[in-house]
């Protein structure tokens, strides 16, 4: 699996092999990011450059800089766009979000977390194509170890500085024949028949085998020579392997039909994503003390489970398997508040995982049986201010509590099992010794005795059946935070200018009076995203030393695509340009070049026993045609249409409440958008329906807006 041997040796009968060994750059814009004189190095000796590489030399010297000279070609040379380093703190991110915990710098102890050494990083490449791969490595390579992090461009951009450090000396910018196009003519053919596009994406020009397919990897069992031969001769790939190394491939390449225990598949996959470096599990992992002191020393929070990630040990009696799922795949999160960032892998690395993690655990309820509304009642009286007042440290829905925060009220029932909730509000202390978690029953029985006589069995049975509600959960009493730093909107829409999580600083909100909210990050220009329930909670604003960011009131609906919404030949570039606040209105004004204009007027529409919309309704003045995006689609739905009509169901953030994309002129593509032309005003709404049926979602499609 390092060394990616099924890429080039197919399995006759695939195993786990073909669908977790880990992919390799995507290199059809090599040259924007890495420079040629590295290239080169790497090329004709990878494990030379960094002790680490598992990549193969396939070259020699001056085969690698025809290569190198070919991969510059590509889009190239590596740009040298400005970061910003004087925003936050690199080094503190750098600990705090957790990258520490895989990578070590020079002068670390060689544990085998991966060397970024200096050097080396100013030798390959810019600071900006560094700071690209810091915050979506899984665009340059969608099968990469090395997983995204959910940071914001600026957080990307400060590791990076940190990372890189100052200006880049002029001796590491060693330079190649990159002009000379039969010397780049010579790299693609190289590439060819070397087979470089069996792990990398690669333009066509070099792409194909230009020599025999190499024999399937269950053939070679007992086979001398080849790649395991102690000097294969050119053009086979050099691995930097030990004997030990080489009679390991041998041992294992003769057993392959021998079937993986559970256990043993587990701790391989545990290993290959490095889970154990930040998590324990039975006793092993965790962070070295090393690695922990200097990532506390960097991490500032009133809490240990603000700060460390949660113990493996028991996972499957805690944890339902489709919450395991959605972490893993779908970037769901306990607690999103934490420094320390849980990765995001590709899926085809996590792929079973969560299966093996909840070991074979029969599921978990999906309601609870009978439930009345008397019950459910009494369950929602004990979690507010009137009873236990959970609300004061637990969030509710996406609204942050008032206190050093804890996991969401709302995902307990998709998220725990009732049995482990049982078990942990009957006595937390004895499930986890340095919880903050107060002890609420003894001897069968609670303090909270004006709610079913105070008695343990039927408090508990309440409280589950509200958690069951899940994101339906009517709201307790004493939820509402204080008035004074919440804005609402009243009678008319609301725009405010501060600063949101996960979008730019430069970002407008927009409240509707009808609970639907949107952001737009001013700086692409994009919508950044939607959310449906109160508008913005302004307190870490307004109080104390007004750090952190304002909070979106409510639950997340849908997330907008990465980039700038507007798209086209030539791709336009837009500013904003100001806005406008009407009655039921807000129009968005950006600029173009020349006489290009855009006004984006959004308001919200409503259908009776449907739901709500989000109306978009665009105007553009440029010569070219454009499309605005709207978000990612919904694989595997119908596409609903109705005259000239057309709606298609979106990739929301909750499966809860869908979405749906409705226009004149959808653009099928990824992601998903509608198409204006110069002076043709044109609408999209964004619904969010209360049902899925399909009659009722006719009538959004037929009925005018």
């Amino acid at each position: 699996m390092e060394l990616g041997c099924v890429r080039c040796h197919a399995e006759e009968e695939p195993t786990a092999l073909t669908h977790q060994t880990a992919g390799a750059p995507d290199l059809t814009e090599a040259g924007a990011r890495l420079r040629p004189g590295w290239m080169a190095r790497w090329l004709a000796a990878p494990s030379a450059t960094h002790p680490q590489a598992r990549m193969p030399a396939l070259v020699d010297a001056g085969e690698a800089e025809a290569v190198a000279a070919y991969l510059t070609s590509l889009d190239g040379p590596a740009k040298r766009g400005r970061i910003n380093r004087s925003g936050r703190n690199g080094e503190e991110l750098y600990h705090a979000r957790g990258c520490v915990a895989c990578h070590r710098r020079e002068g670390e102890a060689d544990d085998g977390r991966w060397l970024l050494a200096q050097a080396t990083l100013r030798a390959k490449t810019t600071p900006q194509a560094l700071a690209d791969v810091i915050e979506k490595p899984l665009d340059l390579n969608p099968e990469s170890r090395m997983p995204d992090l959910q940071l914001s461009r600026q957080e990307a951009e400060a590791i990076a500085a940190f990372l890189y450090g100052g200006k880049t000396p002029e001796s590491v910018a060693q330079q190649v024949a990159t002009g000379d196009e039969a010397i780049a003519k010579r790299g693609a053919l190289l590439m060819r028949e070397r087979s470089c596009s069996a792990c990398h994406e690669v333009p066509d020009a070099a792409a194909g085998d230009a020599t025999s397919p190499a024999p399937p990897l269950d053939a070679l069992a007992n086979r001398d020579g080849g790649c395991l031969a102690a000097n294969p001769a050119a053009p086979l790939p050099r691995y930097a392997l030990s004997a030990d190394d080489r009679a390991a491939l041998r041992a294992f390449l003769g057993s392959m039909d021998t079937a993986e225990s559970r256990d043993a598949e587990l701790a391989r996959r545990l290993e290959q994503l490095r889970c154990l470096s930040c998590h324990e599990r039975d006793g092993a992992g965790g962070m070295p003390p090393d690695v922990r002191r200097a990532f506390h020393g960097h991490v500032h929070a009133d809490a240990p489970d603000h700060v460390d990630p949660p113990n493996l040990t028991g996972v499957a009696r805690r944890l339902r398997s489709e919450w395991i799922e959605a972490v893993l795949q779908q970037t769901a999160r306990a607690r999103p508040w934490m420094a320390l960032r849980m990765p995001h892998y590709p899926e085809v690395l996590t792929d079973g995982l969560a299966e093996l993690l909840a070991d074979g655990a029969s599921p978990a309820p999906a309601t609870i049986p009978n439930a009345s509304l008397t019950q459910l009642e009494h369950g929602r009286a004990l979690i507010g201010s009137g009873g236990f007042s959970c609300i004061t440290c637990h969030d509710f829905a996406g609204r942050p509590a008032t206190g050093a925060r804890a996991p969401d009220l709302a995902q307990f029932w998709r998220r725990l099992r009732p049995e482990w909730i049982e078990r942990w509000t009957v006595n937390p202390a004895a499930v986890q010794p340095t919880t903050r978690m107060p002890t609420f029953f003894y001897q069968g029985r609670s303090a909270a005795t004006h709610i079913l006589d105070g008695r343990q069995d039927q408090q508990i049975e309440a409280m589950l059946a509200y958690f069951a509600q899940g994101e339906r959960m009517q709201p307790p009493e004493g939820l509402e935070p204080p008035p004074a730093t919440v804005l609402e909107p009243s009678g008319r829409p609301l725009v405010w200018r501060t600063i949101l999580p996960d979008v730019d600083a430069r970002s407008l909100a927009i409240g509707f009076p009808e609970g639907l909210s949107m952001v737009f990050d001013l700086a692409e220009p994009r919508l950044a995203y939607v959310w449906q329930g109160g508008f913005l909670d302004m307190r870490r604003k307004w109080t104390g030393r007004g750090n952190g960011p304002a909070d979106p009131v409510g639950q997340r609906l849908l997330e907008g695509p990465d980039g700038a919404m507007a798209r086209g030949e030539p791709e336009p570039e837009l500013r904003f340009a100001g806005y406008r606040i009407g009655e039921r209105a807000v129009e968005l004004r950006f600029e173009g070049a020349g006489a290009a204009r855009l006004s984006l007027e959004c308001a919200v529409v409503a259908r009776a026993e449907v739901g709500l919309g989000l109306r978009l309704r665009a105007n553009w003045t440029g010569s070219q045609p454009i499309a605005l995006r709207l978000g990612e689609l919904l694989e595997g739905e119908p596409v609903r249409r109705a005259g000239d009509q057309a709606m298609a169901r979106l990739n929301g953030v909750t499966d809860a409440i869908p979405c749906y994309a409705q226009a004149t002129s959808l653009v099928f593509d990824e992601p998903l958008g509608w198409s204006l032309t110069e002076g043709a005003p044109a609408d999209a709404v964004l619904w969010f329906p209360t049902t899925t049926d399909e009659a009722a979602l006719r009538r959004c499609l037929e009925e005018p807006r």
